[in-house]
């Protein structure tokens, strides 16, 4: 279709397929309107902007058209009807716009109704053209909306516009095809999906709005996000802390590595002071304990007890010294003694007297028993003692009262001794008593009082206190005082385990044909024993290397060794001896200032007969030396030249030691067919410690325990062998042997022959 400017007389084409399809019956014009009758409908084209609108009149047909000037309405004619109809009204309708309805709902292709519930979720709860909202889970995010027909089913102009807020930037047309829009993988948020319809100038006369919201799922939800936001900084922050608080702890770490390098080097100091003090010390007390038998002169007698009293004191503080650098401390380490506690109590107490009366410091000393004898460890009770008292003193004033009680509980089940030190000085908080026990620790309170003070003390009290299988208990008050009570359990065995063996016998071997090997790098202290030892034949040697060969070639009585030499020390010549036959039954006496617990175990282990310590008095020495070659020269030869399964039951026992070799021979010989039979077994059934088993064992036969056991099993069996009524495997079995090879092995390396070649050969010789 052309049109003509008549102005211009240019010929513009007004194009439209829709219209080449129809068959255009009339023309009806009005205003700036032309009306075309088309069989199935009307055309209406805006002579200004040739803007074109298709009605379609459906089930009908029309034919032609003309204009009714009077009433102003256009008739359209058909076979057997018309219609008429206000032109402007029907533009004004259609400038107006028809409501947009939208007629279905589809969600990831699947139709939703009213009140269904799709996965749970009940989208629509009203018809889909009254609903104003609809809310959908996460993976509902899939949508197709469907608009209904227009009025007018073909617009030529797109007449249908829509929009998504939150997603779409722009307005994009409606396909009139199907009238359907369409959305997939929307995430999850709010939307507004807008759908305008557009005159034929483009202007919007009808918007339908509905709104869309897809729901978060459960983890992308605020709170979830709230949660992962406080996880991440509290992540971060513990991360900071974890960081922080290690690096601390490594600062920590290595300043405590620090202190106790520095503790180690004290200490390390402390106990070379403490050997180098000791040589001296013995050279003190040795001649001081002659000078008290010899003064008559009471006056010198006296001067002579004080250099005594103060000397002993003296090395107790070195012992302390050396004990505190090795506080690993074992039950089998005490050595139990038999002491009247009262005066021993008493004299402790008196030591410190001139002290107190110097400070002005009033005593009191209280028992309600006159005399009680019980076992302890002498030299740790006196530190017990030492140490409590010691700190009374440093938290006291003048004035102030020190009190030493002693209470005896006479319980039949659970008699008990308790020392108590008591003082009426300054007291300690409630809240540093826990901690008093500790090594190291010291009351921030009472510090300016004991500022020369190493706060171990107290623990090495508590740790005796222990071994004893006892307990200490504090109770303070401050302002008033402080009383420290010790309870002890009495012992009321003669001979315990690990106490010390005291025997009535007196007589002693004569001296002048004892052979002592005495190896000191230390001139004085071997010129010292030289001396005091001279109705005995004594040789020196210098070094442990000159000492083992010299022992080889004398083949001593008895070796008094030190441990610290040059070229070869005490515990490596001690361990030659005892790998050599011909003097591995020399006893070996040990006296060192190192006397750490370590040094002592090593040296038990390898057989040493006695350890003692420097400053040691000559009188015990002597005494040990004596009790040591009276058992060897006594005893060994009494029992190597007897056959103790045959004989020992009419062996005199003259010493403690003999009785403990003939009880530990009668348990062997009662157990022998059992197998698993040990020093742990020998020392319950026995009631002696295993430790003082293994070394009386060693000391008076030469042999370990092991090795003992099984000398009695084959002497035993040699016997039943020779009587010929029980097979090898029974004599094995009865012997306690349950391996045949190892049995065989054994009587062959002792008898140099098998056990049934023996029992053959006492056949032939009967």
């Amino acid at each position: 279709m052309d049109r003509i400017d008549p102005q211009t007389h240019k010929i513009v084409s007004v194009q439209n397929d829709l219209l080449k399809s129809k068959e255009v019956l009339s023309i009806t014009e009005k205003d700036d309107f032309l009306w075309f009758t088309v069989s199935d409908g009307l055309f209406v084209l805006n002579k200004k902007n040739h803007g074109l609108l298709y009605m379609k009149m459906e089930d009908m047909r029309y034919m032609c058209s003309l204009l009714d000037k009077e009433s102003g309405k256009i008739i359209i004619g058909g076979i057997n009807h018309y219609i008429s109809f206000v032109p402007e009204r029907v533009l004004d309708e259609i400038r107006q716009g028809q409501p947009v309805i939208l007629t279905t709902l589809y969600v990831n292709n699947e139709p939703i109704c009213t009140g269904m519930k799709y996965d749970g979720n009940e989208i629509l709860k009203q018809s889909l053209p009254f609903t104003e909202q609809i809310i959908l889970n996460h993976n509902q995010n899939n949508l197709t909306i469907q608009l209904t027909d227009s009025r007018y089913n073909q617009i030529i102009k797109a007449e249908y516009m829509y929009m998504l807020e939150n997603l779409d930037k722009s307005w994009a047309p409606l396909d009139i095809t199907n009238n359907q829009i369409t959305y997939t993988n929307l995430h999850p948020g709010k939307y507004n999906l807008i759908i305008r319809q557009t005159d034929d100038s483009g202007r919007a006369i009808a918007i339908r709005e509905l709104s869309i919201q897809i729901s978060s799922p459960w983890y992308s939800t605020l709170l979830a996000k709230l949660i992962y936001i406080m996880f991440i900084g509290w992540f971060s922050i513990w991360t900071i802390n974890y960081f922080r608080v290690k690096n601390n702890l490594k600062i920590e770490r290595l300043e405590k590595e620090k202190v106790l390098e520095l503790s180690s080097l004290k200490m390390e100091f402390l106990t070379n002071m403490s050997h180098e003090l000791k040589t001296p010390l013995s050279l003190i007390i040795s001649p001081l304990n002659k000078l008290l038998i010899t003064t008559k002169n009471t006056q010198n007698r006296k001067l002579v007890e004080t250099i005594h009293q103060n000397a002993t004191r003296l090395s107790s503080l070195v012992n302390q010294i050396t004990d505190s650098s090795n506080m690993t401390i074992f039950k089998d380490d005490i050595l139990l003694s038999k002491l009247e506690i009262v005066e021993f109590t008493r004299s402790i107490f008196d030591m410190h007297k001139e002290a107190f009366d110097e400070k002005g410091i009033q005593m009191e000393f209280k028992t309600d028993t006159s005399q009680l004898y019980i076992y302890v460890d002498i030299l740790k009770l006196e530190s017990i003692l030492n140490n409590l008292l010691s700190n009374a003193y440093k938290f006291t004033e003048k004035e102030d009262t020190i009190s030493l009680i002693i209470q005896h509980s006479n319980n039949k089940e659970t008699p008990t001794l308790k020392l108590i030190v008591s003082d009426t000085g300054v007291g300690i908080p409630a809240k540093d008593i826990p901690f008093l026990f500790s090594r190291f620790y010291q009351s921030e309170a009472n510090a300016h009082k004991n500022k020369d003070g190493s706060g171990i003390g107290l623990s090495m009290v508590k740790r005796y206190v222990e071994l004893h299988n006892g307990e200490v208990h504090i109770t303070s008050e401050v302002g008033k005082g402080t009383d420290i009570t010790v309870s002890l359990p009495i012992i009321n065995e003669e001979i315990t385990e690990n106490s010390v063996l005291v025997h009535d016998d007196n007589s002693l071997l004569p001296t002048s044909e004892i052979k002592v090997l005495i190896v000191e790098d230390n001139v004085e202290i071997a010129r010292f024993l030289t001396d005091n030892l001279k109705d005995m034949i004594c040789t020196v040697t210098h070094n442990g290397k000159s000492g083992y060969e010299m022992a080889q070639e004398l083949e001593p009585d008895i070796i008094i060794s030190d441990v610290m030499m040059p070229v070869m020390d005490g515990i490596e010549m001690s361990r030659l001896l005892k790998q050599n036959i011909s003097t591995a039954t020399i006893p070996i006496i040990l006296i060192t200032a190192k006397d750490d617990k370590r040094t002592e175990s090593q040296a038990y282990k390898l057989g040493i007969d006695t350890f003692i310590s420097k400053p040691f008095d000559m009188k015990e020495l002597e005494e040990r030396m004596q009790q040591i070659i009276r058992s060897k020269s006594l005893l060994i030869r009494k029992i190597k030249q007897s056959d103790i399964i045959q004989r020992h039951k009419e062996i005199v026992a003259e010493s403690i030691e003999e009785k403990l070799l003939i009880r530990i021979t009668e348990i062997i010989e009662e157990r022998l067919a059992d197998s698993d039979l040990n020093v742990q077994k020998l020392s319950e059934i026995s009631g002696y410690n295993s430790k003082q088993i293994y070394r009386r064992i060693k000391q008076l036969t030469g042999h370990t325990v092991v090795d003992y056991i099984k000398s009695i099993r084959l002497k035993k069996a040699a016997l039943l062998l020779e009587h010929r009524k029980y097979t090898v495997s029974e004599v094995m079995y009865q012997v306690g042997f349950s391996n045949p090879s190892y049995f065989s092995k054994c009587f062959a390396e002792k008898y140099g022959k098998t056990p049934k070649q023996y029992m053959e050969s006492t056949t032939n010789t009967i």
